[in-house]
């Protein structure tokens, strides 16, 4: 039985998708964990690591420019955010508009 204050299972929302600027990203982390929440391109390719470390249970939220690592403005077109830890994976579509 869940406990009323624990955070909920593995979860990641981005907002607003579709976008034009930048992405909202809200995830949760249900136990203290190594964390990694990257951006893929279409074909699976890491554009971004947004996050990478240790995360204790929690709401997270962050933002996304719709840059790479090396700071270059993406194009638009389809994006999958994932958030792994503790062998799990939750991914979830964002597409950028211009």
């Amino acid at each position: 039985m869940r406990n009323m204050g624990s955070v909920p299972d593995y979860r990641i929302t981005p907002y607003p998708n579709p976008s034009r600027s930048q992405v909202h990203i809200r995830y949760n982390v249900p136990v203290a964990a190594n964390v990694q929440v990257r951006v893929y391109d279409i074909v699976g390719r890491a554009c971004r690591t947004l996050v990478t470390g240790r995360q204790r249970p929690g709401r997270y939220n962050l933002v996304w420019d719709q840059r790479d690592d090396r700071g270059r403005q993406l194009a638009a077109g389809v994006y999958f955010c994932r958030v792994e830890a503790n062998g799990e994976s939750r991914q979830r579509k964002m597409v950028v508009a211009r």
